[in-house]
Formats: structure tokens, sequence, C-alpha cells
């Protein structure tokens, strides 16, 4: 999992810089600077249960079979922001 979500963060950076990029041409500006990057990444909820009821359910359980587990599927989130830094440019007012 933690190779899905390497991979998943260099992609992300790969497309916001793409996108910084596109704002630098789009402005005329021969170069950019990332000022900072920052990556954050989603991970599913972690419950945590009560104390009290885990001994509930455990003196419940003592007699019950152990539940089956299946494979799932997990989601994971990237989100990448940072700020641009573009040379100063001069426009003309036409």
């Amino acid at each position: 999992m933690v190779a899905a979500q390497d991979a998943l963060r260099l992609q992300a950076i790969k497309a916001f810089r793409q996108k910084a990029h596109a704002f630098a041409k789009a402005l005329d500006a021969k170069s950019y600077h990332i000022d900072n990057l920052s990556t954050s990444q989603g991970m599913p909820p972690v419950y945590r249960r009560n104390r009290n009821m885990e001994m509930v359910m455990q003196a419940k359980s003592a007699d019950a079979p152990p539940p089956s587990l299946n494979a799932g599927e997990g989601k994971i989130s990237v989100t990448v922001s940072g700020n641009l830094s573009l040379p100063y440019t001069s426009y003309p007012v036409r």
C-alpha cells in the first residue's frame, strides 16, 4: 500500500508541475519558481472502539466462531498544493 501511495503522490506532483507550466506559459513567462509545495494524503477514517463496548463484545463472542474476513479495497487520495513565483513581466495596455 505504501508503494501505491508513493506512486500516486509522484503522479500528483507531476500533474502540479504541468499545471504550473501551463499557467506560466499563459502569462508569457519564460520561467517559474515553485516557492512551496505540500502534499497530503487522505486515508479512510480509523474508528476506535469504546473500551467498555469491546469488553462486552468479547464476553458475548467467547463462544462465537471467528469472523470471516474477505479482501477488500481501500481508497487513497493525494492533494498537492503550492505557490508559484513568475518573473516580473510588464504587460502593455492595448
